[in-house]
């Protein structure tokens, strides 16, 4: 006989509730178990947390509490600082693991430094030439400049028709 609920509404267990509750905020299963009011600390607390959130009941109430309106309306990163301190324990784990490659050490490493002393800044070499800093009305001005003269070196050189002759100076 297979046991239905309802898992919009709050379970019967208190306890269970308030471990569902816990975890959909995203709190350890260790951490949420004992916020329940089980006397377990450490590992125990985290074996039996794992152990309660395959209870059906329990993993429905927690689905249901994570595709709720209230949950989807949370702020995401709100949501992602209640995870900062176990990232950063991962990260620092991981980069302390001899049994991972160089790499992925040196990226937990780095991102450890990022969160605790921002990004390094990252240098732009930009060449600003005299004409960069020119106004719209300059520039129009100066190509309008630009393309006389070059309409004026077409004439002179015999493209308009017609050549300049050169004058001669007596001395």
């Amino acid at each position: 006989m297979i046991n239905e609920f309802d898992a919009s509404v709050p379970m019967d267990n208190p306890r269970w509730e308030k471990f569902a509750q816990n975890i959909a905020k995203g709190i350890s299963t260790g951490k949420a178990y004992s916020a329940a009011g089980y006397k377990a600390t450490g590992n125990v607390a985290e074996t039996s947390g794992a152990r309660l959130f395959r209870n059906a009941q329990v993993k429905a109430r927690v689905t249901f509490l994570l595709t709720s309106d209230v949950k989807k309306n949370m702020d995401v990163r709100d949501l992602s600082r209640e995870y900062t301190a176990e990232a950063i324990l991962l990260q620092a784990r991981a980069m302390r693991d001899e049994s991972l490659s160089m790499s992925v050490r040196l990226l937990a490493a780095e991102k450890l430094i990022e969160r605790g002393h921002g990004k390094a800044p990252q240098t732009i070499e930009v060449e600003i030439t005299a004409y960069d800093r020119l106004s719209i009305e300059s520039k129009t001005a100066l190509i309008a400049a630009i393309d006389l003269i070059e309409a004026e070196d077409l004439v002179a050189d015999g493209a308009g028709g017609f050549e300049v002759e050169p004058t001669s100076r007596s001395h």
